[in-house]
């Protein structure tokens, strides 16, 4: 496995930046077809993935409705180390699937359970480092915005409703929009971690200068057709769990969340759409990581190919 120049020579070292830009189009269409090429391995990958993000769900959804009845003994620091904890099954499945598209069938075929690995380890931190970064950023842009805002139409504005106030809503979506896609900067590390290179989130930027929007755009193509579908089935079930004894919101009431047979059907349907649509999207990341850094799996493999064997490109 190795990190080559233009040249190809692995010796050289990594290229300082990408060798080429992604193409969006091509590279959903092929993501796409490799992903269903390789569907017999996916409830293997999914399996347990799926099964553990269901409960964390439920853990989630329970503590959720008892905060809000409750602020004074709800536990928010507990409910964010959920969200994080969740993001373990996703990794589980994430080298899996990597390591398939970047490894081949033959060397990397996915396994109900392979165990928790460096690999696994090395993803989870970067996890938390872009989940660092980002946040980090968008207070940095909150601040920067509620200081411009205040200096030239004082505080009051921001309560406002209309004009100033919502113009200022906006402006912090396209910030949180642009922090999202300068965070795909860093996506490279996933499939670097997964096949045991040694990558980091500085090399990542640099192979991903002017990829950023390409990605972006190329997620969005990927994922839009799960989202619809994932509200088509959520809007014919309705809500899928009953809540009761929420009360006054004072904490005189003890909250009850009952999970039917529906909640488990659906839930079960919603994740593993969203763990099919995680598998188009690292088919299409592992494809960019590949074209461009150059990396390949042994010195003497070729580009990235098509069914045909022609090169993909």
């Amino acid at each position: 496995m190795s990190l080559n120049t233009p040249s190809g020579s692995p010796q050289a070292g990594p290229p300082p930046e990408a060798l080429q830009d992604f193409p969006v189009w091509q590279g959903v269409t092929e993501a796409y077809r490799r992903t269903l090429a390789n569907l017999p391995h996916f409830p293997a990958a999914a399996a347990l993935p799926t099964v553990l993000t269901v409960i964390l769900n439920i853990f989630w959804i329970r503590m959720a409705v008892e905060t809000l009845a409750a602020p004074e003994r709800g536990n928010p620091i507990l409910l964010v180390a959920l969200v994080l904890l969740g993001n373990c099954p996703y990794i589980l499945f994430a080298v899996a699937w990597f390591r398939l598209v970047l490894l081949g069938e033959a060397r990397a075929q996915p396994r109900l359970f392979s165990g928790w690995k460096l690999r696994h380890w090395r993803s989870l931190r970067y996890v938390f480092a872009m989940f660092g970064i980002a946040m980090v950023a968008g207070m940095v842009a909150t601040t920067l915005l509620t200081l411009v805002v205040a200096l030239f139409y004082g505080a009051e504005a921001l309560a406002a409703e209309g004009g100033v106030g919502e113009g200022f809503f906006l402006l912090a979506m396209l910030a949180s929009l642009i922090i999202m896609i300068a965070m795909l900067r860093f996506s490279f590390v996933f499939p670097a971690a997964a096949v045991d290179e040694t990558y980091g989130l500085a090399m990542s930027w640099r192979h991903t200068k002017g990829q950023a929007l390409r990605l972006f755009v190329a997620s969005l193509l990927i994922a839009m057709p799960f989202v619809v579908v994932t509200s088509l089935v959520g809007g014919l079930f309705g809500s899928p769990f009953a809540v009761t004894g929420l009360g006054d919101g004072t904490g005189a009431a003890q909250p009850e969340v009952s999970f039917g047979l529906t909640y488990y059907i659906l839930e079960g349907i919603m994740v593993v759409l969203g763990y099919l649509m995680t598998a188009a999207l690292i088919q299409m990341l592992g494809l960019a990581f590949q074209l461009c850094t150059g990396w390949v799996a042994d010195e003497n493999a070729g580009p990235p190919t098509r069914h045909d064997g022609s090169a993909f490109s």
